[in-house]
Parts: C-alpha cells; sequence; structure tokens
C-alpha cells in the first residue's frame, strides 16, 4: 500500500501494469556526466527496478560546475561510484551498481543482453556504432544523448518494439468499441428487452445512447434503406436526421421540451458509432502483416498473442476480440449498471476463446513457458491486449549504423526548406545535428573533440568535416540540398562548436535528459509512440526539432 500511495500519480498515468515493467527493468548507463545522471535521476524517481552506471572517468573539476550529483568531496573518485550512490538515495526501491574501468571492455555481448534498456552519452562514434550493432542484433533498445555546448540531441534505435498501449489522441483506435452495427446476441436482447413506447419521460431521458442507436438504426434500415447500414456520406447524414427527428418525436409524445435528455443529444452527436464496424486501423493491420512472413516464429508473449488474434478473426468473421469498455454515457444507474454488464460478460466470453488460440499457438509452435514455471502468456497479459487491440504498435527506427552508411537525404532536405523551423534560417537545428555529426567524426580521426587543441586549427579541420557529411546527404542530383545549404551551414557553425570544446553545460544536459528519460518510460513500459528518431536542441536559439534521421 505505501509503494501505491508513493507512486500514486504515475500509477494514474501509465497504470499497475505500467509500473510493474518499470519496476523490472534493468537500465545500463554508459558515461555518468551530467546528461546522463540527469538522464538517470528521472527514472530512478518514478522506480525502475535496477540500474549500473559504466564510467571510466574519476570526478574532476570540470564536473563540479556541471554536475549535480558529485561534490568537491569527491574529487578524484570514481564517478561511476559517487553518482550510483547518489542516485540510490533517491528512491531505496532501486537498486544502483557501479561499473568502473575501460568503458569498450564492460560493454560486450554477454554484458548487455541482462538490459531492458541502454543509455549513452556523450561518447565516441565508434563505440556507440559498435554497441548499437550488438543491441540490434539482441533487440535491446538504445537511447543515445548528446549534451555538447548549447546543442543537444536525443536519437532512439529500436528494433521491433511492440506498443501494446499507443494511448493515440486522435483516429480510428479512440472510437470505442460497442458493435452497434453488428450487436452480439446478449447486447441484442437486452435492446429488444426495452420498448420505447412503454417508458415515461424520465426513462425517456436516463436511456443509454448506445441502446438508442441501436434501435433506431435497425428501424431505419428496415424502413429507409432496404435493410442495408448506411455507407454513403448522404446515408449516414439521413440517419442522423432520423435519430434528431425521433428524439423531438418521442420527447413531444411524452410532454419534456426539447432540450430535455442530454442522452438524445449524445445519441446524435454519436450517430456515426451506429455504422461503425471497429476494424483494425491500419496501423495494427500493419504489425499484423509480420504473420505473412513465412519464416515467422513467435518469440515473445506479443508474438503469441498476434497468432491468436488472427485465428480468432478467421473463426469470428474477421471480428475482434470485444473490449468490453464502454464509455460515460447519461443514463440511470440500473441502465448503465446492465449495459456494463452485457458488455462485461461478452468481454470474457471472448478472451476465454482467444486464450484456447493462445494455448493452440503455444504447443503448435512448441514453446516453454517462463523459468519460474509462469505460463509464456499470463491473464493480465491477455486481458491487456484485447483491451487495446485497436491500439496495438510496432515501431523499427532506423538503426544508427544504417543512419550513417545510407544517408537521409530526404528527412535532411525537408527539414532545410520546412518553413518556421526557425526566424533565422542559421539557427535551424538540423545544421547543428550536422556540426555535432562532424564533432563525431572529428573525434573518430583526432581522439578528442575539437576546441581541445588548436582552436584555429580545429575549426578549420571541423568545417571540412562537416561539409564532407553535408555532401553526403546531397541527393542522387546533388544539387536541391546543395541550394538550401549555401550561405546558411557557414564556418560559423562550426566556429561555436570549436568554441565549446565538448563542455556539458547543465542546463541542455537537465533539458536533453528529460526528454530522453520520457522516452525511455515509454520504452520500458510499452506505452505511448515513441520518438522516431532523433530530436534536436539548438539551446542558442531555443527551438527544437524532430526529423527521421
Amino acid at each position: 500500500m505505501a509503494t501505491d500511495n508513493k507512486y500514486d500519480r504515475q500509477l494514474r498515468l501509465w497504470g499497475p501494469h505500467g509500473q510493474r515493467n518499470l519496476m523490472e527493468s534493468n537500465i545500463l548507463l554508459v558515461n555518468a556526466d551530467a546528461a546522463g545522471t540527469e538522464t538517470l535521476k528521472n527514472l530512478v524517481l518514478p522506480g525502475v527496478g535496477r540500474f549500473t552506471v559504466a564510467d571510466d572517468q574519476i570526478v574532476s573539476e570540470a564536473d563540479l560546475g556541471t554536475n549535480f550529483f558529485v561534490t568537491a568531496n569527491d574529487l578524484g573518485k570514481s564517478r561511476a561510484e559517487v553518482v550510483t550512490k547518489l542516485l540510490c538515495e533517491l528512491n531505496p526501491d532501486v537498486t544502483g551498481i557501479a561499473q568502473n574501468g575501460n568503458i569498450q571492455e564492460c560493454c560486450n555481448e554477454i554484458f548487455i543482453k541482462n538490459f531492458t534498456l541502454i543509455i549513452l552519452v556523450n561518447i565516441p562514434e565508434i563505440l556507440f556504432l559498435s554497441l548499437s550493432k550488438l543491441c540490434w542484433q539482441h533487440n535491446i533498445p538504445i537511447i543515445l544523448i548528446k549534451s555538447y555546448g548549447l546543442i543537444g540531441s536525443c536519437r532512439i534505435q529500436l528494433n521491433n518494439h511492440n506498443i501494446i498501449e499507443s494511448k493515440p489522441d486522435e483516429g480510428e483506435s479512440r472510437k470505442p468499441d460497442l458493435r452497434i452495427s453488428k450487436p452480439f446476441i446478449q447486447l441484442q436482447n437486452f435492446t429488444d428487452s426495452i420498448d420505447f413506447s412503454t417508458l415515461d419521460g424520465h426513462a425517456l431521458v436516463h436511456l443509454p445512447y448506445i441502446i438508442i442507436l441501436l434501435k433506431l438504426l435497425q428501424e431505419w434500415c428496415q424502413m429507409r434503406n432496404n435493410g442495408n447500414l448506411p455507407t454513403t456520406f448522404a446515408e449516414k447524414g439521413a440517419f442522423k436526421q432520423y435519430v434528431s427527428e425521433i428524439a423531438n418525436t418521442m420527447k413531444s409524445a411524452k410532454g419534456l421540451k426539447s432540450s430535455d435528455g442530454e442522452n438524445w443529444s449524445e445519441a446524435i452527436d454519436n450517430a456515426y458509432l451506429a455504422h461503425y464496424k471497429g476494424d483494425l486501423p491500419w496501423e495494427a493491420e500493419g504489425v499484423m502483416q509480420r504473420l505473412n512472413n513465412p519464416e515467422f516464429k513467435p518469440n515473445s508473449d506479443f508474438d503469441v498473442m498476434l497468432c491468436a488474434l488472427k485465428r480468432f478473426q478467421n473463426s469470428h468473421d474477421n471480428a475482434l476480440p470485444l473490449s468490453g469498455i464502454i464509455p460515460d454515457v447519461t443514463a440511470s444507474t440500473t441502465y448503465f449498471q446492465n449495459l456494463q454488464k452485457v458488455y462485461h460478460d461478452k468481454a470474457n466470453e471472448d478472451r476465454k476463446k482467444f486464450n484456447e488460440y493462445i494455448n493452440e499457438v503455444i504447443n503448435e509452435y512448441g514453446l516453454s513457458p517462463g523459468l519460474d514455471g509462469s505460463p509464456i502468456v499470463n491473464d493480465s497479459a491477455i486481458e491487456l491486449f484485447c483491451k487495446n487491440i485497436r491500439n496495438i504498435r510496432s515501431v523499427t527506427t532506423r538503426s544508427l549504423d544504417d543512419e550513417r552508411t545510407n544517408p537521409a537525404a530526404d528527412a535532411i532536405t525537408e527539414a532545410i526548406f520546412e518553413p518556421d523551423v526557425a526566424e533565422d534560417p542559421k539557427q535551424n537545428p538540423i545544421l547543428w545535428y550536422l556540426a555535432l555529426r562532424g564533432a563525431d567524426r572529428f573525434y573518430t580521426n583526432h581522439g578528442r573533440y575539437p576546441g581541445t587543441g588548436d582552436m584555429i586549427r580545429d575549426r578549420d579541420d571541423l568545417w571540412e568535416l562537416i561539409q564532407v557529411i553535408s555532401n553526403e546527404y546531397l541527393p542522387s542530383e546533388g544539387e536541391v540540398l546543395a541550394d538550401g545549404l549555401e550561405g546558411v551551414l557557414t564556418i560559423d557553425h562550426a566556429t561555436e562548436v570549436t568554441r565549446y570544446g565538448a563542455c556539458v553545460l547543465h542546463n541542455v544536459a537537465a533539458l536533453i535528459g528529460g526528454v530522453a528519460s520520457q522516452e525511455a518510460v515509454k520504452i520500458i513500459t510499452h506505452q505511448y509512440m515513441p520518438l522516431n528518431n532523433t530530436f534536436i536542441y539548438n539551446g542558442v536559439a531555443s527551438i527544437g526539432y524532430r526529423f527521421e534521421a
């Protein structure tokens, strides 16, 4: 109970199952500078289960000015140990481990397979590319963070990341699953038990709009549309008008004012739900397409449930398991409770059948239960999946390796020419993305970042690298992007990046850490749609931009 109270606010946001995912997660942070600790702080507070800090640095004077998790007393100590200790003090529910020594040696294939998510912060390009390839092979999500002076970036790498609760703000998935156009037997029987002509005025204005729409839809189809559902725009408009006419007629017959009966207003406003079939949205259909691969074999509980869903559809005239969730409606307590029971009972019936298909899949593919003897798909996972079938999504970003070997010219071109990204074209965040890429390549060539040696020479070398990288993004004709960059991407960008000397400023680190930790929670809980795939922040002009690098 104490834990429930402690995490009450976030439980309301992502539910107990989301919190459980968080508390069972194991996070690896590579490099505990200010950006890294700010990110991890925002995950320790809501209660990740375990984390490991891999860092080969000692606390320096540079850390004291930017990293709030070290003090002057920590100078010369292992930064991993100091940061881990202080982070654990924020939340005693969380276990932290400090991993000292050479980062490259500890981040091998055997080591990384233990983690739910890996966060890489301000590390050399050659190292994060090596790690990203391993993580791609093992489907381990990566968040790559760069905090570099007044510029910051957050890059997500996901390979086949499945989401059950995408929680869209709008679209087909937001419409309630009511089955009015094709009612199941329990709903039809409940509706048939109600006779409008026998209702008094009080009952008439406390009847759920779902029942109103079902009755009127069937009447309208028989009387005015040859028994067919409304399909054209004109027919749908005619049905909505019919609902309005019946509302006025019945309220007048019962001595009610036209303004009485919020439930009838709800029926008119939601008339479109009467002919909404509740099919899988195209985004969810896209997830189902993986089953068409002849080499497909389920390797997760999500895949097993996809297979079961396909079998359910095949045996139920392409219908989905009922979610069982009905929206808030104006209704008497009795009507609402009875209607809720109708949907709840049908949803339970569908889930039992769905579970039978899950067992079929498990047996057919010879899948084994968990090491603790638990079923490969538990009841809570089935319930969550069935309630959110139309919200399922799958995200695969470009890999970091692919970003380097196959530059996305279209994404850069679109960003350069997109109006209103920045008031000053030279402050377009995409230009700073190219500049940071140049700084990474400078490190690869020199073993240090620009600005940590001769300033003028470093600036000139960096500017050459930025131009080389920009040319890699040129479309095949080699002109469109060049025209867009001419006079906009200049040596001034190289000068600014060189001036930073790879310093980390706390305000930028905190902002990027906030963005990264928000995305981390989405990934760990498998809720909401994560960033696809890059966010770049320009602290000079205080603007950010998201694009698919």
